[in-house]
């Protein structure tokens, strides 16, 4: 067995319960393009984290400055 040569370019690591991936950036673009609908459910899943991760950060800065208006 020969062992899996890197691609240049960053990494894409998907840990899953019995293996590990690894893909170069380009290789899971060229993935998606084949499957559009796919893509489009990956960009809307990411906005959603997106979005919740800049609420929790908002509700943490008002926590703050509550805080230190006391």
């Amino acid at each position: 067995m020969r062992h899996a040569e890197f691609p240049d370019g960053p990494l894409v690591v998907v840990q899953q319960r019995r293996c590990l991936l690894v893909l170069g950036e380009q290789e899971l673009i060229d993935l998606l393009r084949r499957d559009p609908d796919l893509w489009r459910a990956a960009l809307q899943r990411g906005k959603a984290l997106e979005r919740a991760r800049l609420a929790r950060e908002r509700a943490k800065q008002e926590v703050r400055r509550r805080a230190d208006a006391l």
